[in-house]
């Protein structure tokens, strides 16, 4: 490991005690300790851990989104009092999807 010389500024070897090139004394420094430095993928984990700790899991669940193609949810039809009449005496016909589910064969033609 090499230093400047305090006198010519020559590069000169740490263990000298005098400059080879102009004789003059050169102090002894100590040697820095080395520093304990995290590595970038130490960093790297530490924020992720933080974020991941940071958002956790929802507090309330949220709605399932059905995939593309599949029928959709069905809908909670209100209920009506044993003592009303029915408003619509014909049944209505089931939900179907607008479109064949994927690798389903297709809809006979009516």
């Amino acid at each position: 490991m090499f230093g400047p010389c305090p006198h010519c500024r020559r590069h000169v070897r740490v263990e000298e005690r005098a400059c080879p090139f102009c004789g003059g004394a050169v102090a002894v420094a100590p040697t820095p300790a080395a520093t304990l430095r995290l590595t970038r993928a130490a960093i790297m984990a530490f924020t992720t851990s933080l974020g991941v700790a940071a958002v956790g899991c929802p507090r309330s669940p949220e709605p399932v989104v059905q995939p593309y193609g599949a029928p959709p949810t069905p809908t909670p039809t209100p209920t009506q009092d044993a003592g009303a009449p029915d408003a619509d005496p014909i049944a209505t016909p089931p939900v179907t999807p607008p479109v064949a589910l994927y690798g389903a064969p297709p809809a006979p033609n009516q």
